[in-house]
């Protein structure tokens, strides 16, 4: 369909095209078919049932307090490793290259009850 200036008519497309869909239609009701929309979920989904659902809420349960379990092991981990880096800080070394992580003052006191100079208790 052209017009005498040789563009188409949009007008006559558009004709044509709504005598296609409907014969598409009517071919369809003729034959009958139906359209049918799924009613509920296909078939292979799991629906769980009461007791899935309390199993599932203890399940949950079990995992929030092991979370809290593996909180209080990581501050406790934590609290020793200080710990160990203090008294790693705080070892005595000796000039030979040896270390030991007691400090021991030796006294006076103790030097006169066990030395040369007093009595001692193992006599």
């Amino acid at each position: 369909m052209l017009t005498k200036y040789g563009k188409a008519c949009l007008g006559g497309a558009c004709i044509a095209g709504a005598v296609f869909i409907c014969a598409i239609i009517l071919n369809s009701v003729m034959k009958g078919d139906v359209v049918t929309e799924p009613i509920g979920p296909p078939n292979n989904y799991w629906i769980p049932t009461e007791a899935d659902i309390m199993w599932i809420d203890s399940l949950q349960t079990q995992v929030k307090d092991i979370e809290t379990d593996v909180n209080e092991l990581n501050v406790s981990v934590n609290r020793i490793d200080r710990k160990l880096d203090d008294m790693i800080e705080e070892r005595l070394e000796y000039e030979d290259g040896t270390y030991d992580s007691i400090r021991y003052h030796e006294s006076d006191e103790l030097r006169m009850w066990i030395g040369n100079d007093g009595d001692t208790i193992w006599e």
